[in-house]
């Protein structure tokens, strides 16, 4: 309470229902000069020379994705539209190919994958810009990926669970796991960027909760606690640390 006091939210988000339900969560913080504001960008944000530290947790697995395929043709993007021949194929080039990493264009095989985060690259200059003009500032990004190039991982999501993404569009969550590795090098190939910020290596999520002191908190947790109690939360320590589930 003491920390809040000093600090002013911003939160992006676009949804409308999602909005009325994040200002029933926060209700008690808000408060008469309106402290904490919603935005439908990251560029809607006001400019502010105050330090800044920018969270993005699941941002990027939201944003729309290019699927590149290599054909007889080269690399040609995956489009879907209505069609009542489930025969019929067509191929499309598209301005966003310019984005398949060099290595990747130069050695592609028939039938290869790979997804293009363009609107992710976008965001990650936004964000580079933003950091920038507040002069002092950090950025934390949280998300489903690796640090590698992705293929083959748009899925559909509905009552937490996976499904077909084109079974119900417009009523269905759509998430692709991120390439840091794209998004790292949207700010690589800039020389503002290497001039002005520095980035550090991708971390697990169990590395991340270690760094951040998980055991010791989970000592404190479990010392009082009967076995039961004990146990159950034991389950959830190991599903956010497990290298085979959320670790």
């Amino acid at each position: 309470p003491q920390l809040f006091h000093f600090l002013n939210v911003h939160l992006v988000e676009v949804g409308a229902a999602r909005i009325e339900e994040q200002k029933k969560a926060l209700a008690e913080y808000q408060t008469a000069n309106q402290k904490i504001k919603w935005w439908m960008s990251l560029e809607s944000i006001p400019f502010t020379m105050e330090p800044t530290i920018f969270v993005m947790n699941e941002y990027f697995d939201a944003l729309p994705i290019a699927e590149f395929r290599y054909t007889e043709r080269g690399w040609c993007e995956t489009c879907v539209e209505p069609d009542t021949d489930p025969g019929n194929e067509a191929l499309f080039g598209s301005f966003t190919a310019y984005l398949i990493p060099d290595d990747v264009r130069k050695n592609g095989k028939i039938g290869d994958v790979i997804e293009i985060n363009a609107v992710g690259m976008q965001m990650m200059e936004a964000l580079m810009k933003k950091m920038i003009d507040c002069n002092k500032a950090a950025a934390l990004i949280i998300d489903y990926g690796k640090d590698e190039h992705m293929n083959n991982t748009l899925r559909g999501i509905r009552g937490h669970k996976f499904i077909d993404p084109l079974l119900s569009p417009g009523d269905v969550d759509l998430s692709a796991w991120v390439s840091f590795k794209q998004l790292r090098w949207a700010l690589e190939r800039l020389e503002i960027a290497r001039r002005n910020l520095k980035w550090f290596p991708v971390m697990t999520q169990r590395e991340w909760l270690e760094w951040g002191g998980i055991d010791i908190r989970l000592a404190h947790c479990i010392k009082d606690e009967d076995t039961k109690s004990a146990m159950k939360i034991l389950q959830g320590y190991r599903r956010l640390t497990d290298p085979a589930e959320m670790g």
